[in-house]
């Protein structure tokens, strides 16, 4: 958690929602084109490039899913929610890509060593150039989303975004050299793309893996937190602010307060009500309090 949230739960996910459905036909769109390219060059390249396209279609079906599972009502059993469903459909999606991309290479590894001769023109190599267009504007797309919504998942279609872009204009670049040059280097770069793609999943993983394990609270905001606590009267200091974290908007939090020496028990329960709502109404945490041994209610 890195700053303080404004959207409302139901707008963010509406958010989600709409530019996930925009990933999807997009990817969608830019896949078929691609296969269709592989199919009629005989390029093992393309078709790998168009691998990364496919699974990005599966991740935006699989972050619409997960989305609509993450706003399911807290229960009994689950009194924190359901918003950390958003992190397995990360993992989820990052693994089918894994997977994908290991076919992949075994394709590569086989064009490698029975090479095969590719014939793309002009009108193919322009249809490839709209597809790095069309990523590129998912890349803005996506990053403005998550920055609005701040959502890992987005963030992280926008990143795939931005390296598929560079991706397929290395690939085109490799594909002009191969194809005037023929130095057969078609199996190389499907192998080189497989390799990249399964790299970059892996660094998703352990990016959601850590989230799911917890990370410490941005210290800015702990910094934020303390200061408006202590504008709160009688409240003389405030230490230990520990934050945890259940998906977007469901935040608890826990730090311990130094009260007046001489102030008596219902005073200071009307005291850390008081600072609950501050909180909650500034920063949308609920807060619960403890009195540390070294506060000075306990010295004489």
């Amino acid at each position: 958690m890195n700053e303080i949230f404004n959207l409302s739960v139901r707008e963010r996910y509406r958010i989600i929602d709409k530019t996930s459905i925009v990933n999807v036909i997009v990817n969608f769109i830019i896949a078929t084109v691609k296969i269709i390219i592989a199919i009629v060059s005989g390029s093992i390249a393309v078709a790998s490039d168009s691998v990364i396209n496919i699974g990005d279609t599966i991740s935006g079906l699989v972050t619409l899913y997960g989305n609509h599972l993450s706003q399911k009502k807290p229960t009994k059993k689950h009194p924190f929610g359901f918003g950390r469903i958003e992190y397995l459909t990360i993992i989820i999606a990052a693994v089918v890509m894994i997977t994908v991309s290991g076919i992949l290479m075994y394709v590569s590894v086989e064009h490698i060593i029975h090479p095969i001769p590719i014939e793309i023109n002009g009108l193919e190599y322009a249809l490839l150039g709209g597809v790095v267009v069309a990523k590129f504007f998912l890349f803005y797309y996506n990053k403005q989303k998550s920055e609005k919504t701040l959502s890992g998942e987005l963030e992280a279609v926008s990143h795939d975004s931005f390296i598929d872009a560079i991706g397929t204009l290395i690939v085109i670049t490799l594909i002009f050299v191969d194809h005037f040059f023929k130095v057969e280097l078609d199996g190389y770069i499907g192998l080189g793309v497989g390799l990249f793609i399964t790299i970059s999943n892996i660094i998703d993983i352990y990016k959601t893996i850590s989230l799911m394990l917890g990370t410490k609270a941005d210290p800015y905001i702990t910094d934020e937190i303390k200061r408006v606590a202590l504008t709160v009267p009688d409240i003389e200091n405030v230490r230990n602010i520990i934050i945890h974290s259940y998906g977007y908007n469901v935040h608890f939090g826990q730090m311990d307060l130094d009260l007046p020496k001489n102030m008596d028990v219902l005073e200071a329960s009307k005291k850390l009500k008081e600072l609950e709502t501050v909180l909650d109404n500034k920063f949308n945490i609920s807060f619960t309090f403890g009195i540390s041994p070294d506060n000075q209610a306990y010295k004489e």
